[in-house]
């Protein structure tokens, strides 16, 4: 799928270098399997927009930690 000239699954396609086919095909069997726990686009969007955030935290996180320990 493209949207604006970006291939929604090229991250996926990195992810599969990173993790492996079987790891992602089995988180995609679990984001699969929520999905249909959302009735409407908006609330899977709002699931979405919270999994990017927690996303986003962990690596800041990491980050950071990983920063210390170059440092120490």
């Amino acid at each position: 799928m493209r949207i604006n000239d970006v291939d929604l699954e090229a991250p996926l396609w990195t992810l599969r270098s990173f993790l492996g086919d079987e790891r992602v095909d089995e988180i995609g069997g679990a984001a699969h399997a929520v999905s249909h726990e959302y009735r409407s686009v908006e609330e899977l969007v709002c699931f979405a927009e919270h999994l990017r955030l927690f996303a986003g935290n962990r690596a800041r996180r990491e980050g950071e930690r990983s920063g210390a320990l170059r440092t120490a």
